[in-house]
This record gives structure tokens, C-alpha cells and sequence, in this order.
């Protein structure tokens, strides 16, 4: 979860001296939580209360467990008795005095403090550490063993590329090897790159570098990112000294993220690429795709967004072909002294102005109708064939990538009316994909995050097409953390849905929530520390607005004299449902907050006030004072309704 911020408050479970007593849970991972032990029906799973927060564990996460919670503790033995009468304590299954106990808790903060200062200093790009692998020089700020599996998989797809592709590489810049630079972020790679002079993100045009970032949420994103970062670096490679043309290299690229590796190491290609597809379905059914030749030789056409999906599906197209798929291959790697394509040497500015060969779109085309005996109006519409229009088969991954790569391009768009549509497209494929039933607990936890906003809401962009919709991100943070007990990053998004104002508005709860990320972390997890920071600075706002409101609220209801009728809605062939008399104004606020009454409702309000100067009973102007209209018509209720509005 991201929010546009991140006092550090104590929490009970924090590893400090402190005078109370926790059961204690070490995971797998070596991660200690600490919290009360309940009984549990569940024998697969441990069920763990951290305040008012249960969290259920399952059995296979738990390295071993330690009940210290002494409240109603019946000893075992006679030796028991004694230690508990000299007013021992257990910790971590050894019997000790309290003194004792709170010495090592002392030593550990002190400890954890030492480690995430030097987790932070490692983080500083100055400090970054450098590993070299075969062919690889990999320079980051993440942990090493995260480096040296990216440099696992780097290695895994050169060799991959070299046998498959029958191609012979130049050495790199970097003592020989290829550069990698890896970014334990986004905003430390923009921040870190720009700083240069120079925004580098993915592939470095000049020098043939790549650039990746970390993907803490989705690894198998990270992955994807790698593989069209990589190809498109061993596509510079083939020939430093030549330059290919964007959107052939680009498409290509593409065609390759989606690669997946299988427990032998093989790879397998040409998974579609879902976002891409389903905008290609739209195109299809509005009749609004393009002639091929708009989309593959941008310089002559006005540049649309539907193009990137059509470079990148009729490449798939070529290289899933059996008919054009190995020519298509070959094509590429040998473009660069192609006599057809009619090479020319001239000046790249991607490069600052060096000397490289280019090749003109017309002739690139000219080439490959050559080389594939096809002209691109018979590869046209054997690719328009070969869309699929009907998606009703495809799996819930497919609409959660979809959803992502619409997000992505929300991101980046230009106009904020594109952006809106865009969102509007993310609600629509995350709703699918949770209906498919979405394994990932990451999944339902940005959609939630997106309900919770209506929309994105950071410090890149602010696109708010929809009314946010707490009780709709609850449901999806729930089946998140039931996915995902152990994953501290559900249980902040849990605390910034119930600190929103609504009727799910819970700070007492969203503060234990917080408390609960916190002791899953760990100590020494800055990130969720930081976090927790946040959400706790806006819990007291929120107290403060939450009391300034039922202030009003009781003050509004103090000078309102209005007494309301309701006649609950229902269908022509239903049983009318009772009326309910005599309302006040406030009566049917607190009525619309549980959910009783909504806008469909009908409303009639007789009397209004009562005359100042008579003290009679005063009919008022408004049409619910003359006959029955529906509550969504009644501005006085209209933020009420909308504040409970799923």
C-alpha cells in the first residue's frame, strides 16, 4: 500500500523494555511475531491475537512457538509454582526474572537499531555493491542474495538467447560484461538516475546499460520487466554499430516478457500479453483498428494508442507462426547487413550523435516482404484472422494483467479524460479478475487499495473517476490477509481503509491494525516502520474531524423540529412494506449509515417548524412537504447517502 505521506508511536508489540508479556511466534522466515495465543479449532493453523487483530497462521509458517503470557497460566509442576511465586517469567521457553527478560529485550532494540541503520546506509546509491557474473556486471542497492538471483536469470536468458538465436555478442562496457543497474525502487531509480542528468529507465539507448527495479509486490512483474529489459540489451549487442529501427526492437521485446521458465530451465514463449489483447477485443468490436501500416510507420501517421498493442500482436503473430516464425528470428538477427533493407550510415541522437546504421521504415518493410515471401497486406489480414474475439475462456490472471497494464498507461497518459477511461478499465478488469477468483493476495490488496480511492491518488498522478468505496476495498483486503496472514502490507492497507470517513470508520481499529503490521514486519522493517508512522499521524486528524462532525451533528439535531414519514421501496408485486413515523432528521441519517434506508426510499415531511410568532406548526415550501419523493431527491440527506454508498 502507498500512501501520499509516511511520530513513531509505541506499540505493544514493539521489542522494547516493556512491562507486558506476549506468547511469541517465530516463522519459517526467522520473522518473531508476538501477540496472545488463542484456542483454535482450526489444527492446520495457530490463531494469534495481536490487540484486537486475529491473525491466523497457517502451521507450515511456524519454525516453533512460545507461550509467556502468564494470565491465567496454570503451572505444570511444583518448580513452576516457585518461579511463578518469585515472580519469574517465561521467555522464549527458559524461566527468568523480569529483570533479565527486559536486559535482552534492551540488547535486541538496540540491535535492530544498528540494523536498520546500516540497511539504510546500504540503500544509498554511494554504497551500492557491484557482482559480477559470466557475462554480467550487476551494480545495487538491494540485498545481495536478490542480486545475485537476478544475475541467475540474466545468465539464464544469455545462453538461452545465444543457442536459440544462433548469435555472437560484442562485449560489453563495463570491464568487458554487460551493465545492469538494480534499483530497490521506483522512486530511488528516478531519483538516483536523474540525479545524473539523466532519467534511465529500462534501456539506455547510448550505452546499451539496462535498468530494473525491484518489484516487491509482484516478482513474477519484476521478471517480466527483466526479460524485455535484457532483450532488448542483447539486441544492441548483436551490433553496437547498428541501430534498429523503435517500434521492430520495442514489439520484440515485448513478445519476449512474457517468457516463463519451467523447474528444468526451459523456456517457453509467446504468452499473450493480456492488456494488449483485450484492448486489440475493444478495437475489434468499435471497428476502429487502424490499417497496419499506421501503427509500424508512426512518422507518416498521427500516433494513436491502439498502436503499441497492434506492433506487438502482430509480432507475436510472426514469431508464433509456424509458417514465419524461425524467418522472422532470423530476419532480426541479421538485419544489420541486410542488403535488402538497404543500410545507410548515419547520425543517431539516442546515441549523442554517433555514427551508426540505419534503416528506413519503407525499405525494413520492403525486406521482410522479401524475406517472409508475403506482402504486408497478406501478413495483415492473416494476422487479423488470427485475433481472438471472445475472451469469456481466459483466466483471472489474464484480467489482472489487463488491469495492470491499464493502470500503467493511466499513469502515463497524457490527457486526464484518457486517464479517467483508462481507470474506468482497471475497475472493469480487477472485478472480473476477482470474480475468476484471483489467487494472489497482492491482487486483491491493489484492488482495494483502488476502491479505497476511487481511482489512483499519488504522487504521480490523481485520476478519481470513481466515488471511493470502503465497505468494496474491505471486502478485498480480507480475502487478501486470508490469502496472506503473514504479509504486513495487507494489514496497513486494512488500517487506511478503516481510517477513511464512512460508515466502515474504525480508528481504534485501524490504529490496532497498524499495531498488527508492525509486529508481523518485524523491528527491523523500516518500510512498514514508516508506514505505521503515517497512518498514525492521520489517525488523530481523523479523531479530531470525527468529533468536530457529531459537534455539528448534534447541534443540527438540537434546532431540527422536522418530523419525516418513510414508506421503505418495493416492487409492484411485493407486500407494501410497513411505514415508519414520526423520524426526526437525525433518525433517518443514523437509519441510512446502518443501511436500513437508502436513495431508493420515500420520504414525506408535513411540518417544517413551528411560526415564531404563533408557535403553530408551520408547513414548508419544499415538494417533500407536500407529497412522497425519494430520499436521493432530498438534499439534506444527499451526503449521508453518498458516504454510504457501496
Amino acid at each position: 500500500m502507498t500512501f501520499p505521506l509516511l511520530l513513531a508511536i509505541p506499540i505493544a508489540v514493539s521489542l522494547t523494555a516493556s512491562a507486558a508479556v506476549f506468547d511469541r511466534v517465530v516463522l519459517t522466515d526467522g520473522r518473531i511475531i508476538e501477540g496472545d495465543i488463542q484456542d483454535s479449532d482450526d489444527p492446520d493453523h495457530l490463531l494469534l491475537r495481536i490487540r484486537s487483530v486475529d491473525v491466523l497462521i497457517s502451521n507450515d509458517l511456524i519454525s516453533t512457538t512460545f507461550r509467556e503470557n502468564l494470565d491465567n497460566y496454570e503451572p505444570a509442576n511444583k518448580k513452576e509454582e516457585d518461579y511463578l511465586k518469585r515472580g519469574w517469567v517465561l521467555f522464549e521457553g527458559r524461566w527468568m526474572a523480569k529483570t533479565r527478560r527486559e536486559q535482552e529485550l534492551s540488547k535486541r532494540a538496540s540491535a535492530d537499531k544498528r540494523a536498520i541503520k546500516e540497511i539504510l546506509d546500504r540503500q544509498k546509491w554511494k554504497n551500492a555493491i557491484e557482482i559480477s557474473s559470466p557475462h554480467f556486471t550487476l551494480k545495487s542497492n538491494c540485498d545481495e542474495a536478490l542480486i545475485e538471483a537476478y544475475a541467475a536469470r540474466l545468465e539464464q536468458f544469455y545462453k538461452y538467447f545465444r543457442q536459440d538465436w544462433g548469435v555472437k555478442l560484442s562485449p560489453g562496457e563495463r570491464k568487458g560484461k554487460l551493465g545492469v543497474d538494480l534499483f530497490r525502487s521506483f522512486s530511488d531509480q528516478f531519483r538516483i538516475s536523474s540525479a545524473g542528468g539523466e532519467i534511465m529507465i529500462s534501456f539506455n539507448f547510448g550505452t546499451g546499460d539496462i535498468s530494473l527495479t525491484r518489484n516487491r509486490d509482484d516478482p513474477d512483474e519484476g521478471w517480466r520487466d527483466m526479460y524485455e529489459a535484457v532483450f532488448n540489451q542483447l539486441s544492441f549487442y548483436i551490433n553496437p554499430k547498428f541501430q534498429y529501427p523503435r517500434w521492430f526492437r520495442a514489439s520484440m521485446a515485448e513478445y519476449f516478457a512474457t517468457a516463463r521458465v519451467d523447474e528444468k530451465g526451459k523456456f517457453h514463449l509467446g504468452e499473450p500479453n493480456y492488456g494488449y489483447v483485450f484492448r486489440l477485443q475493444q478495437a475489434l468490436d468499435d471497428g476502429s483498428v487502424p490499417p497496419l501500416i499506421a501503427a509500424i510507420h508512426p512518422d507518416d501517421h498521427e500516433y494513436e494508442s491502439i498502436h503499441r498493442p497492434m506492433r506487438w500482436s502482430f509480432i507475436h503473430f510472426l514469431m508464433q507462426s509456424p509458417d514465419y516464425g524461425k524467418a522472422t528470428k532470423a530476419f532480426y538477427t541479421t538485419l544489420s547487413h541486410n542488403r535488402d533493407a538497404n543500410i545507410r550510415q548515419g547520425v543517431s541522437w539516442y546515441r549523442q550523435g554517433a555514427a551508426v546504421g540505419l534503416v528506413e521504415e519503407p525499405d525494413l518493410l520492403h525486406a521482410l516482404e522479401k524475406r517472409l515471401s508475403r506482402s504486408i497486406d497478406e501478413l495483415e489480414q492473416e494476422w487479423l484472422d488470427s485475433l481472438v474475439t471472445d475472451n469469456a475462456d481466459y483466466p483471472a490472471n489474464a484480467f489482472a494483467q489487463a488491469g495492470n497494464r491499464a493502470l500503467t498507461a493511466a499513469n502515463r497518459s497524457e490527457s486526464d479524460s484518457e486517464g479517467e477511461e483508462l481507470v474506468e478499465s482497471v475497475f472493469e478488469y480487477f472485478a472480473q479478475a476477482a470474480d475468476k477468483g484471483m489467487p494472489s493476495a497482492y491482487f486483491y490488496r491493489n484492488y482495494a487499495q483502488l476502491l479505497r480511492k476511487g481511482g489512483i491518488d499519488d504522487t504521480r498522478r490523481t485520476l478519481l473517476p470513481h466515488r471511493p468505496d470502503g465497505p468494496g476495498a474491505w471486502k478485498m483486503i480480507e480475502i487478501a490477509i486470508e490469502k496472506d496472514p503473514v504479509d504486513p502490507y495487507n494489514y496497513t492497507e486494512a488500517a487506511g481503509i478503516l481510517i477513511i470517513d464512512g460508515p466502515l470508520q474504525d480508528l481504534d481499529r485501524a490504529a490496532d491494525y497498524a499495531a498488527t503490521a508492525m509486529g508481523i514486519a518485524g523491528p527491523r522493517n523500516y518500510s512498514v516502520k514508516s508506514l505505521h508512522h503515517d497512518l498514525m499521524a492521520l489517525i488523530e486528524p481523523a479523531r479530531e474531524a470525527q468529533r468536530v462532525r457529531a459537534e455539528n451533528a448534534a447541534d443540527r439535531a438540537s434546532r431540527d423540529q422536522r418530523i419525516w414519514l418513510v414508506q421503505p421501496y418495493y416492487l409492484e408485486n411485493e407486500a407494501t412494506p410497513e411505514q415508519l413515523s414520526d423520524l426526526s432528521t437525525q433518525d433517518i441519517r443514523d437509519l441510512i449509515e446502518a443501511g436500513t434506508l437508502d436513495g431508493k426510499d420515500w420520504v414525506y415531511q408535513t411540518y417544517y417548524d413551528t411560526d415564531p410568532a404563533t408557535g403553530d406548526p408551520q408547513i414548508g415550501e419544499e415538494l417533500w412537504n407536500h407529497e412522497w419523493v425519494q430520499l436521493k431527491d432530498v438534499p439534506v440527506f444527499e451526503e449521508d447517502l453518498a458516504a454510504s454508498a457501496p
